[in-house]
Order: C-alpha cells, then structure tokens, then sequence
C-alpha cells in the first residue's frame, strides 16, 4: 500500500512538471538561451552595378520602409532568374550573370534594399 502510494505521488509530480514545462517552454527556454550579436556584416559597395538597376527610370521617391523593400524586390525578381546550375552567389556577380541561385537572390537583394533605405534616409532606422 506505502509503495503504491509513493508511486503516485512521483506520478502526479512528474505529470505536473511536464505540463508545467510546456505550457511557460518560452520563458523557460528564453532563460537559457540567449541571443547575442557577435558582429555586424560591412555593407557590400554598390559602385559596380549598373545605373538602370540602382535608379530604374520612373521610379518615384521612396515612401517608408515598406516601399524600399517592395522595389528592392521588384528589381531583384527582374534582373535575376533562378538555376539549379552553379552560378554567382555575390551580388553583383548574379547581376552580372542574370541568373542564381537563392542565394545570390538574398545577396542582390541585400544590396539593393540597403541602397534604397540609404536613399529614403532609413538606414539609420532600419537594416537588411
């Protein structure tokens, strides 16, 4: 009977600790583990991209946040196409290139969103 018991009252705290673990596993998981910015990547230069890519003709001027990155989407999706084939992975190297990989889309876009919010005097609000 003693043994028994004693059972079910390891039962009962183990089921409280499980339960009480998922329900606060943020908190508790934020406790531990913690994010710190080792260091911040050095823009890359736009100087050897061309001038219809940086300043599309009748684009008009830049309106927040939202509006650079939607253009530095526009003209990332229409100077590049995606392969599966070994291709550029810098930025202007994909530029050049036409084509890439995701990974030299992110890296174009980077480019060109940074260049806009610099443009639109986000840069110092905001970061790619």
């Amino acid at each position: 009977m003693g043994l028994l018991r004693l059972l079910k009252w390891v039962a009962g705290a183990a089921l409280l600790l499980l339960i009480t673990g998922l329900v606060f596993r943020r908190p508790l998981f934020r406790h531990f583990f913690h994010y710190e910015v080792l260091r911040v990547r050095a823009p890359i230069g736009t100087r050897h991209l061309d001038q219809k890519v940086l300043d599309p003709l009748g684009r008009p001027p830049l309106k927040g946040v939202d509006h650079c990155i939607d253009d530095a989407l526009f003209a990332t999706a229409d100077a590049l196409s995606f392969t599966m084939e070994k291709a550029p992975t810098d930025a202007i190297g994909a530029w050049r290139a036409g084509r890439t990989n995701c990974i030299g889309y992110a890296a174009l876009f980077d480019l060109l969103c940074e260049q806009r919010l610099t443009e639109a005097g986000l840069d110092h609000e905001w970061s790619v």
